[in-house]
């Protein structure tokens, strides 16, 4: 990411990354980081939300080593306790 603060161009190729890849796992993790990282300045609950959400779409292809989303979820799931 060019600009950590700045995701609106980020979050314009991810869109177009999940209308290539719909089902693929890896992509729409990677789209819900970038929507988390906007939706950090607004709501903490949503950040463990928008994540969460893909993991638990069982519909999603799973194309990404299970080391990998262990080590973004260890993280994500620290914004669950924002969630009231």
């Amino acid at each position: 990411m060019d600009n950590y603060f700045n995701v609106k161009e980020a979050i314009k190729l991810a869109e177009m990354a999940k209308a290539k890849a719909p089902k693929s796992y890896t992509v729409n993790l990677i789209a819900a980081l970038i929507q988390a990282q906007k939706t950090m300045d607004d709501d903490w609950c949503k950040v463990f939300h928008l994540t969460d959400d893909v993991r638990q779409n069982k519909s999603l292809t799973q194309d990404m080593r299970p080391e990998a989303s262990e080590i973004i979820f260890l993280y994500m799931d620290a914004y669950k306790s924002e969630c009231k």
